[in-house]
């Protein structure tokens, strides 16, 4: 009789274990962008181009974009002393066409390849003066101390750039220059196959 009642027990256990295991369902992984699919514009209007640094650590870019607004269109302008001002050709628009250079330096190892998910950010900064004057490199940003930076997607040109990191994507955000090494900093920076931003 026990053992009748032990293997009944055994039994609706197994039954409630088959049970659970038929009706859960895992997601599948996500699927992995091919090349054939990435997403790319005939024209960008946002490119980085491959700067050599000569640091291994370090990957410069020169960047051409369209920023800013009138003044009269200014709808986030910087608070200086609680008053709102006007930064010219910087922020959300495309009044404006500007160069900067950006100097990269990953904190992690691992690439997203699945648009909107970047699994890696990166630490993006100016470069010093010193550094522009040795290249030869033209930033309109050098001797800004803050302002608005919209939400950019960088075309990255050049036929030895990986398609699965082709666009570097820097979100909206509030630039300042950094007291401690006299760099502006740029944040929560990825690399994707497609744009993440419409460059609006």
């Amino acid at each position: 009789m026990k053992k009748a009642l032990i293997l009944k027990r055994l039994l609706s256990i197994c039954c409630v274990v088959i049970l659970a295991i038929i009706s859960i369902r895992c997601d599948d992984d996500p699927e992995y962008l091919t090349r054939s699919e990435v997403v790319t514009q005939e024209n960008p209007t946002t490119t980085a181009t491959v700067i050599p640094s000569g640091i291994p650590t370090k990957m410069y870019y020169q960047m051409n974009m369209k920023l800013g607004h009138d003044a009269s269109e200014c709808t986030g302008c910087v608070m200086i002393n609680g008053t709102p001002t006007h930064v010219p050709c910087r922020g959300p628009g495309d009044k404006c066409t500007v160069q900067s250079v950006i100097a990269v330096t990953p904190f992690e190892t691992h690439i997203s390849l699945i648009p909107g998910q970047p699994a890696n950010l990166y630490t993006v900064t100016s470069l010093p003066s010193q550094i522009l004057d040795s290249l030869g490199l033209y930033d309109e940003f050098r001797y800004d101390n803050f302002f608005l930076f919209p939400d950019r997607s960088f075309w990255i040109s050049g036929t030895f750039t990986s398609w699965n990191t082709r666009w570097i994507n820097i979100p909206e955000q509030f630039i300042k220059r950094n007291n401690d090494d006299s760099l502006l900093y740029f944040e929560r920076v990825s690399f994707t196959a497609t744009p993440l931003f419409d460059n609006q």
